[in-house]
Formats: structure tokens, sequence, C-alpha cells
């Protein structure tokens, strides 16, 4: 049987709206979980020493990560809305910067089962029931500890991507969001966001058009995208 979904979503049925004081409380709750998970992860033992106490663990960090995703991408969908709103933009940036506890929280995990052999790792998550619905979960982090640099940089990494990576994304949601390019249709000028305009137009001197006038909007903030640019390569 197939489902009808509506094209238009109604996203404060999911979630207080960002400008909410509920909102900003789930928020707080969030980042007070992720600190302690960061903390409690500098002190994790072995994963062979105590496997029901890395079963509570993993745990807690299905139930964090699962929250945290939902509110980014809450938030990203109102940010795409709207993209003029200075307070969804600032909530964008607030759940941003709790990225580098989370990646703490998954360095320290992954150098836990670094050394682990792939069988032994085998015995020790059936020994916990919690351990073993992720068991995939936590193979695939495991893989993921050989590429790692030492801990140090990969945090310095992390740190740095809140004002690197991540924040280049933001900016350029931001002005892409803001941006206007005029088109001519049926005589008239028509002022569209970027994705509005239409590339894939049956008549190529349509095509033309659209692209001139896109590059046209787009020399207005060239400046601006330039420097996001620059930023970004000197973070990387």
């Amino acid at each position: 049987m197939n489902a009808d979904y509506p094209l238009n979503w109604d996203l404060d049925s999911l979630y207080p709206n960002p400008a909410d004081a509920a909102f900003a409380a789930q928020v707080d709750r969030l980042k007070q979980d992720l600190r302690a998970l960061a903390e409690d992860s500098e002190s994790l033992p072995m994963f062979d020493v105590d496997p029901s106490r890395w079963g509570a663990f993993v745990e807690r960090m299905a139930d964090a990560l699962g929250r945290y995703e939902d509110l980014i991408s809450f938030v990203g969908c109102h940010c795409a809305a709207d993209a003029g709103n200075k307070t969804y933009q600032r909530l964008e940036g607030a759940l941003a910067s709790l990225e580098p506890l989370w990646q703490q929280t998954l360095t320290n995990v992954e150098f836990g089962l670094k050394d682990i052999e792939t069988g032994r790792l085998e015995t020790i998550v059936s020994q916990d029931q919690r351990l073993a619905a992720v068991q995939f979960y936590l193979e695939e982090r495991q893989r993921s500890a050989a590429l790692r640099l030492p801990k140090g940089q990969e945090l310095l990494a992390s740190d740095l991507a809140v004002d690197g990576l991540s924040a280049w994304s933001r900016l350029y949601d931001r002005l892409s969001g803001e941006l206007r390019v005029e088109v001519m249709e049926r005589g008239e000028v028509v002022r569209k966001s970027p994705g509005q305009v239409q590339f894939d137009a049956p008549e190529r001197s349509v095509r033309q058009n659209n692209f001139y006038a896109s590059e046209k909007a787009w020399r207005t903030i060239a400046d601006t995208c330039a420097d996001a640019l620059n930023h970004i390569a000197g973070a990387r």
C-alpha cells in the first residue's frame, strides 16, 4: 500500500519552533549530555576489560547522536525554508559548535577498539546484548580507527572544522539562500533563488540566458565567496 506524504512539512509538529524556549531547553540538555559523554570517554577501560560498561556507554552514545542529528536536521530545514532568519542561523551555528564534543567521544571509542583483534571483538560483543545489536557499527569504527591521526591532531581537526568546513557550509547556505537571479519568463523579469533557475530547459537559448543570469547574480557576491574559499583552504 502506497502512502501519500504532503510536499510541505509542518516542521513544528516535530519539535518546538527553534525560536521557542522549549527548543532551547532541548539544545541545552543535548549539550550537557554530549559534554558528559566526552568527559566519560576519556576514562573508558580497554574494550575487553568491561563489556557491560561499554554496552551502557554505547547506548548513551546512540541516544545522544539520534537527538543531535534530529535537531541539526530540524534547524537545517527551518534555515532552508527561511534563509534570512538570523535566529535560525545562530542556532545552526550553535549546534555545529557541539561537533567537537561528539568527535572527542568518537575518537576515544575508536582508539579503544583499535588494537582489538577481529575474532576477539566478536567474542566480547557477544557478552552484552547492547554491543551485539551494534556489532557492525563497532566493526566499522574499528576500521576507521586504523585511518586516524594521532589523538591530539584528530581533536584539533574537529575544533578547526567548526570555523572551517562547517562554517563554510553554513555561509554557502546563507549566501545561496539569500541570492536572487533575475530571469525572463513570459515577457516579465522574475526573481528566483539559484535552485529554481532552470538549466535543463529544452530550448538552448533559454538555458544560455539562465546561465548568464546566474553568473551575473553570483558575481555580485564574488568577493565574499572568494574570502570563504580562502578561509576553508586555510582550515584544510
